[in-house]
């Protein structure tokens, strides 16, 4: 199925925050101690839903990547990707 023009990302995000079997995976398994237990980034204190509420909003990748810069490209495409194959 994967994502399609004018999808809303939010449901997208959900596929993606619930799994990580790629070995790329781009967030840490939900923990109650970090964020509450939001998926982030590895290596970030950045949600993973932060990246789909920018595209949600129109914003590009590399103004997300701008905005968040310890999140690095591999990890927000392997977010996009997961959320594609999932979606």
């Amino acid at each position: 199925m994967g994502l399609r023009v004018g999808e809303p990302l939010s449901a997208a995000c959900q596929a993606a925050c619930t799994s990580s079997s790629d070995s790329r995976i781009a967030w840490s398994p939900q923990r109650p101690e970090i964020l509450g237990g939001t998926p982030v980034f590895v290596g970030t204190r950045v949600p993973v839903k932060s990246l789909f509420d920018y595209l949600e909003a129109g914003d590009s990748l590399g103004e997300f990547l701008e905005s968040f810069p310890s999140v690095t490209r591999d990890q927000a495409v392997a977010a996009l990707e997961m959320a594609r194959s999932n979606g």
